[in-house]
């Protein structure tokens, strides 16, 4: 099992996007608004779509907070959706998604989750404008593919998760992320860059699933049920087998990720065990002379 330390986007290390941020009208101070009335307010590090709980509303300054009487905030605008902490809540653009991240740290890793497109491209460059990596990965999946029948006629179906960990370490590095999808609309749930960090091999019996926030209700007594389709987050349950070097150094390590949202990676050849989340609980079991069993229950953003 690996795990990733996300560097948080902010406006600095933002340092190009080709994602306009035009969902609403800017919010402004010295309009009045009516209730249900929808505007954008980027201020102070934060790029959110909000709405107008009251009318009259003037100068109410959003806090984003749920109990805001004023303004409820919907979601981050459509640019910085793919930096918030929801997997599942998507940037898009016609054709491409084309966005450069400035590192102000160590990083060997990309993270894209839930990703919709043809093709996905990192290239990193050094402080100095030169290119040390540059990596085009086909979205389309190859996987049953086996013969002239089932290249023409089975359903078409996309990679939606891509961990990058093979990156030179470098400090103060960009990192140019292009997500083709010509003549569609490009998507992304999750982009990040940071470094990577090992828990301890993977053991068989890995559990990967999601939780799901839908409502499924029945409409009358005959049992007619009408769904409401919700959000969903990923989970993963798993036990690794850790050298007893390095116990202790990973357990500091996880108690300072309690409450910090990071990637996990339950095995490399699975892209389902990518999750974006934090961990529910864990436990480390000192079984052996020379090694522990770490056992870890991870749930994903929603």
């Amino acid at each position: 099992m690996k795990y990733i330390q996300p560097e948080y986007v902010n406006d600095a290390t933002l340092q190009s996007t080709n994602v306009d941020e035009l969902d609403y009208p800017l919010w402004n101070s010295s309009t009045t608004y009516a209730i249900n009335d929808t505007r954008m307010y980027i201020a102070d590090g934060n790029h959110w779509v909000i709405r107008s709980l009251i009318n009259s509303n003037l100068n109410k300054i959003p806090t984003g907070l749920s109990s805001d009487p004023n303004w409820t905030k919907i979601s981050a605008t459509n640019r910085w959706k793919m930096f918030d902490l929801q997997s599942t809540s998507q940037t898009y653009n016609n054709d491409s998604i084309d966005v450069t991240l400035l590192s102000t740290t160590f990083n060997d890793s990309v993270t894209a989750l839930n990703l919709d497109g043809t093709s996905l491209q990192v290239i990193a460059k050094d402080q100095f404008d030169t290119t040390f990596y540059d990596s085009t990965i086909s979205l389309i999946s190859t996987d049953g593919i086996y013969d002239p029948y089932t290249y023409f006629f089975s359903p078409l179906v996309k990679l939606t998760d891509i961990v990058l960990t093979d990156l030179p370490i470098y400090a103060l590095a960009s990192y140019r992320v292009i997500i083709n999808n010509l003549g569609g609309i490009a998507k992304c749930g999750t982009l990040n860059i940071g470094k990577k960090g090992e828990a301890g091999g993977t053991q068989y019996g890995m559990k990967i699933g999601i939780t799901d926030y839908s409502v499924k209700s029945a409409q009358n007594e005959f049992g007619d049920f009408v769904i409401t389709e919700r959000a969903y987050s990923k989970n993963m349950d798993l036990t690794a087998f850790v050298d007893n070097a390095i116990v202790d150094s990973l357990v500091n390590t996880l108690n300072g990720f309690r409450a910090t949202p990071i990637v996990w990676l339950g095995a490399d050849e699975f892209s389902s065990s990518f999750i974006f989340g934090f961990y529910k609980d864990y436990s480390v079991i000192v079984q052996y002379v020379n090694n522990s069993l770490l056992n870890i229950e991870i749930e994903g953003l929603n």
